[in-house]
């Protein structure tokens, strides 16, 4: 398959319909996960500090856990993007804070919000490209970073 780097505003689905919107694709959010529930505990994944947007509050952390589903993708655009030279940050992962908004991915954890540690939107581009290639199912280009998604099986 051809993947082509994105211009801001893009999207990327993979599917029958290429320019799906992330819901139709992706499925809408069955529960917002609030912070420290059963839930929180057990669906979601911490992410590697490594990778993360530089934050020492620990409760700042939390924002940067994600669904197991999207770990898969995750790091597979990891080590696309080592390949490239490109280093990964992550913006913005799971948000409970919106609990009654069941479109919006990030209360299940099932979104992020990714750029490059250097900013360059020629980076950002390539890492566009390098996130239709990792297997993510929906992907949008921003000026500045792009939002990934994956359906839950």
């Amino acid at each position: 398959m051809n993947f082509k780097t994105l211009e801001p505003g893009e999207t990327f689905a993979h599917g029958e319909n290429p320019q799906a919107g992330e819901i139709e694709v992706c499925g809408p959010c069955r529960w917002v996960i609030r912070r420290n529930s059963i839930d929180f505990r057990t669906l979601l994944v911490e992410i590697d500090d490594v990778r993360l947007a530089d934050t020492k509050d620990p409760l700042l952390k939390d924002s940067f856990r994600m669904h197991p589903c999207m770990r898969p993708a995750f790091h597979r655009l990891l080590e696309l993007a080592a390949e490239e030279a490109i280093v990964v940050e992550i913006i913005r992962a799971w948000d409970g804070s919106d609990a009654k908004n069941l479109e919006n991915l990030h209360g299940e954890g099932r979104t992020l919000c990714l750029t490059a540690q250097n900013h360059k939107p020629e980076d950002i581009a390539v890492l566009s490209r390098l996130a239709q290639e990792a297997g993510f199912d929906w992907l949008k280009r921003e000026p500045d970073h792009i939002s990934v998604s994956c359906r839950n099986f």
